[in-house]
């Protein structure tokens, strides 16, 4: 999934991550960097026209093989959001009626019932 072409290392030993606007919101990028902030430091800025660039840079003292793995995770965790942003825009409307149902009480469905 992760090819070498979307991580890039900066000269001051950063990597940069690119993920391409038509494929990524920038919600996902957001909530796959807040998961990672514990980890090390996440800049996110615009590359271009068509990227959005994730820059992660080690903290606590982390082996340069160490925030490349990160950054493999980095780039799933990404993959992940924008799969859920997905699923909810196509869905959504489906599961809030399911919820809705599910915790109504019975009173409030007892016309649908009796219609059958």
């Amino acid at each position: 999934m992760l090819s070498d072409n979307i991580v890039e290392r900066l000269d001051d030993g950063k990597l940069m991550l690119r993920f391409s606007k038509e494929y990524y919101l920038r919600e996902a990028i957001f909530a796959a960097a807040y998961k990672f902030t514990d980890k090390c430091a996440v800049k996110i800025e615009p590359v271009g026209e068509v990227h959005i660039g994730v820059i992660l840079e080690e903290r606590l003292g982390l082996e340069k093989e160490a925030l490349k793995k990160i950054a493999m995770d980095f780039a799933n965790e990404a993959l992940d959001q924008q799969v859920r942003l997905d699923l909810e825009a196509r869905n959504g409307r489906i599961r809030e009626l399911i919820v809705r149902h599910a915790f109504s009480p019975i009173s409030d469905l007892e016309s649908e019932l009796n219609d059958k």
